[in-house]
């Protein structure tokens, strides 16, 4: 991605290293360097991911082929691109998922959709309705069903939720892992970290305790 803007100079020809508001243009170009998209294009924005161009243009988002065609409509508020077969939109105050192709995966149906993650066989997805949240998978079939959780992050086999402020670790099947007493959770490979007050838990996935570090002053291990 390029761009070019105009810039003031003062009287002894210093140019201001701030552009003059409104004057930005962005150009896209290929990997010879030919111009995909030139500076004479009405874009806000532009951005490229997993090979797929979007644009940006008076708030809406929608993405372009690498002839400036328009592939998907600029007419969604939100354009989140995990990969060109799972885009994550919103258009009229509902969420859905399309591809790169502009090909409906998930209809338009949900108050949010969130955290979405590969399965092996597609993808699972957080879905939202009113102040309910479930997850569905790339069929649009509901793999476990609305309750009174918020779910926050997906995971091979757990699930990041939150109750009242306080951060859980919930299965599939909403069977509680770890309980809801955690200022902050995150997931990485086979572990389970978990934090409260002054200290770090470490935790297997099927909620095993492994260490736990006191970490008010650098990392202390306690027995």
């Amino acid at each position: 991605m390029v761009s070019k803007a105009e810039h003031k100079f003062d009287e002894y020809g210093r140019r201001d290293e701030n552009h003059i508001p409104g004057t930005e243009k962005f150009g896209l170009l290929d990997s010879k360097g030919h111009f995909i998209i030139d500076f004479n294009n009405d874009y806000d924005g532009i951005g490229v991911k997993d090979s797929v161009i979007y644009v940006i243009k008076n708030d809406l988002y929608g993405t372009v082929n690498d002839k400036n065609e328009i592939v998907i409509p600029i007419e969604f508020k939100i354009l989140e691109i995990e990969n060109k077969n799972r885009i994550r939109a919103e258009k009229g105050g509902k969420y859905g998922i399309i591809n790169h192709l502009n090909k409906i995966v998930i209809p338009f149906q949900y108050d949010f959709i969130g955290s979405t993650i590969s399965d092996g066989k597609g993808f699972l997805a957080i879905f939202q309705i009113k102040n309910k949240t479930g997850v569905i998978n790339q069929d649009n079939q509901i793999i476990v069903p609305l309750t009174k959780y918020s779910l926050m992050d997906l995971y091979r086999t757990v699930i990041v939720a939150s109750n009242d402020e306080k951060f859980g670790v919930l299965d599939y099947k909403l069977n509680p892992i770890l309980p809801f007493e955690f200022e902050r959770i995150y997931v990485e490979e086979n572990e389970i970290n978990a934090y409260k007050d002054e200290y770090r838990y470490v935790y297997s996935l099927n909620g095993k305790i492994i260490k736990k570090e006191n970490i008010s002053e650098g990392v202390k291990t306690v027995n």
